[in-house]
């Protein structure tokens, strides 16, 4: 319970900052800050994320914050660092959205999308530190895709 508050607590503080953020040089950076927040905690959240992540769920919204306020300094930084992510995050939807067609398996893709987080987390705010090892090479390595 404890960790679902402090995620709800940082999701309000990144509310709060999302709010404040009103230049037009930060409008892909908010849109894409929404959307992480939206699949962190979309409704069921509690239930759909793997215990083991629960706790993380406040780290990856703190680095969306310290995300922000790098962004606001530096917008075209942020601009390269959110392609990296979106090259990783386009991949493993493509490979997730092959596989359903086929009607395969995805459950060993399970845990892509919370590396994806800690992506996030290493490109944007590196000194909240990540849950072990990760690059995009890692995450292309994993995926069987090529990148970075």
């Amino acid at each position: 319970a404890g960790h679902v508050v402090a995620a709800l607590t940082a999701s309000r503080e990144l509310d709060a900052r999302l709010r404040e953020a009103t230049s037009l040089a930060l409008l892909a950076t908010t849109a894409d800050l929404r959307a992480q927040q939206q699949a962190l905690l979309s409704a069921g959240f509690i239930v759909a994320t793997p215990p083991h992540r629960l706790p993380h769920l406040v780290r990856y919204l703190r680095a969306a914050i310290v995300r922000l306020d790098k962004a606001e300094q530096n917008p075209q930084r942020d601009g390269q660092l959110a392609r990296r992510v979106a090259d990783v995050q386009a991949a493993y939807e493509a490979l997730r959205a092959r596989r359903l067609a086929g009607n395969e398996s995805v459950a060993d893709l399970a845990e892509v999308p919370w590396l994806i987080e800690e992506l996030r987390v290493s490109l944007f705010a590196q000194q909240l530190g990540t849950d072990g090892p990760i690059s995009e090479k890692r995450v292309h390595k994993l995926l069987g895709t090529r990148g970075w």
